[in-house]
């Protein structure tokens, strides 16, 4: 969330709030405001902590102090926000000031200036979001201080929208009546059109019939006619694991780690799962001393992986596991396949490892293995072999367009698992080449797969397109190892907005025609989608002091 989390504090007068600039959203053209408000002179003292973020059943508390976070989920009934959990962290019971709470949810744009009394502050000059009729909206209240209350914070939902007109009584009949008679009720005035800038030149309209930015001119409109979108259910996140209990972090991949496949996977796929990213595919690192020139370990039956899928399924049944089904992890050679004294890949000999290696897979209970080695009939083989051990259930997502690319390095070094000689040119696809992709489709549809992939992803967007115009099956595309690395580099030298641009690439991939997206940025993807609402932000500094002081007496009730 990056700028958008950064509360600025501005020295004007206590109870006045400042409203800073509008912030288009990227992708669902919402826009986000941010109104900050400034408690210099309160007499609660300088700000310590803030609620930053409400969404859905989150909640994130801010130490405004120092950069750490602290994080709690609050399970809540629809707008219903409890705040015992809250005051229950052990930096309140601490006696931190709170300065803001802030919550996020979707509404409509318009502008309005509800009348909320709350905590001492003038809440007519406070600007807020009008919601839509059908939208539950939270407001608070303070009970009086004076009278001592077991309510003393109600949050409540509503659907009923503040409004300084007050009803008359009158039946439907007699407004109609009103009306007819002349006694029109009063509405605002046509608004005034906008002036433009000083030495506009003035000229005639162009005659044009059409002017499509008529249906891109508000956020509303904008989110109405987008033409594609983007659901952590389109990620399947890809996850390096090995043999030891600490994570350790891959250089070339910041953010990203070899996982301890009984400790630090199962607590990333739990991440994973919180924000709606169920599908996980895995990749192992594998003790250079179980690995050979044939690669037997592949098939292993209590090697990494079977064991690893064996544990997920037992802790998270409904989990998609999707696998790799090549030679490179395990073979002393660094090849997807069997090497020859010469120097050539073996097809025929290493699409019948392939096939044991994926029966193995399946056995321990893998969703969808994916053959990556590009062996030529390796699909129609492994389908065989898995109809043969009764996994008929287990789809194959073939990489049907697998280029020889130099994005791939960054894998190589989570894995180690470069090639000790030569390149894979000879099995891989020429980055030149367009139309053999259309060979490598047919091939696979009719060899059985379930699922074509391309990789890479970004720069291959012709190439998905090739595929989702030639076939019905569903596509996957990869972005691979060197574009996340790209973008986390371009993010940490602020040559670019990481947040966006990751955003934009894996919309650009959804917009090729990818059903899924297999990427390292899929939980923090996840996590930006999940957040996607608009802030609304409360001063709550005098609120929320009262309820620290009250905690212990047991007079905090939501309702």
């Amino acid at each position: 969330m990056g700028s958008r989390e950064a509360f600025t504090e501005s020295p004007v007068v206590a109870n006045e709030i400042q409203c800073n600039p509008c912030v288009e959203g990227w992708a669902t053209g919402t826009k986000w405001i941010d109104y900050g408000p400034s408690l210099v002179g309160n007499k609660h003292g300088p700000a310590q902590f803030s609620i930053s973020r409400f969404i859905g059943c989150c909640t994130v508390i801010k130490r405004l102090s120092r950069p750490a976070l602290t994080h709690f989920d609050q399970p809540t009934s629809g707008a219903l926000l409890n705040l015992k959990a809250f005051l229950s962290l052990p930096c309140i019971r601490r006696g931190a000031v709170v300065t803001r709470v802030s919550f996020r949810f979707p509404m409509a744009s318009t502008i309005v200036k509800p009348q909320w009394p709350f905590g001492g502050v003038d809440c007519r000059r406070y600007v807020g979001l009008k919601p839509p009729p059908s939208a539950k909206f939270s407001s608070l209240r303070a009970a009086n201080r004076g009278q001592p209350s077991r309510r003393l914070l109600v949050v409540r939902a509503s659907e009923n929208r503040n409004d300084s007109v007050k009803k008359l009584g009158m039946t439907d009949a007699e407004c109609e009546a009103a009306v007819v008679a002349g006694n029109v009720p009063e509405a605002p005035p046509v608004p005034p059109a906008p002036a433009a800038p000083a030495g506009t030149p003035v000229v005639p309209l162009l005659p044009l019939g059409r002017r499509p930015r008529r249906n891109r001119r508000s956020p509303a409109l904008r989110s109405a006619f987008q033409e594609t979108s983007l659901s952590p259910a389109n990620f399947v996140y890809p996850l390096f694991i090995h043999e030891g209990e600490e994570d350790t972090p891959i250089g070339a991949m910041p953010g990203c780690y070899r996982l301890g496949w009984r400790h630090g996977l199962v607590e990333e796929v739990a991440k994973a799962r919180d924000v709606g990213v169920n599908s996980i595919v895995l990749f192992p690192k594998v003790p250079d001393a179980l690995k050979s020139p044939t690669g037997d370990e592949a098939y292993n039956d209590n090697g990494l992986v079977p064991r690893t899928i064996r544990l997920l399924k037992d802790k998270f049944p409904d989990l998609v596991i999707y696998t790799d089904v090549a030679l490179d992890p395990y073979s002393s050679d660094g090849h997807d396949g069997i090497v020859r004294e010469d120097g050539v890949i073996m097809n025929d000999e290493t699409v019948h490892q392939l096939c044991k290696q994926a029966v193995s897979q399946a056995r321990a209970g893998a969703d969808v293995v994916s053959p990556s080695d590009m062996m030529d009939g390796r699909v129609r083989a492994i389908r065989a072999a898995l109809d043969a051990e009764g996994f008929h259930h287990v789809s194959i997502m073939s990489y049907t367009a697998k280029y020889a690319s130099s994005f791939y390095g960054p894998f190589r070094e989570a894995l180690d698992s470069n090639p000790r000689f030569g390149d894979k040119k000879t099995y891989q696809m020429n980055p030149a080449n367009y139309r053999e992709a259309l060979i490598e489709i047919h091939e696979d549809e009719s060899e059985g797969a379930d699922i074509l992939l391309v990789k890479p992803g970004l720069p291959y967007l012709d190439i998905i397109r090739l595929l989702r115009d030639n076939s019905p099956l569903p596509i996957a595309a990869y972005q691979v190892s060197g574009e996340y690395s790209m973008i986390k580099a371009g993010g940490v030298l602020k040559m670019i907005d990481e947040e966006k641009v990751m955003m934009e690439s894996l919309m650009c991939l959804r917009r090729a025609g990818a059903d899924v997206i297999l990427t390292y940025f899929a939980l923090q993807a996840a996590r930006c989608i999940c957040g996607e609402k608009r802030w609304i932000d409360l001063p709550t500094s005098a609120l929320l002091g009262t309820l620290m002081r009250n905690r212990e007496q047991g007079r905090i009730r939501t309702g």
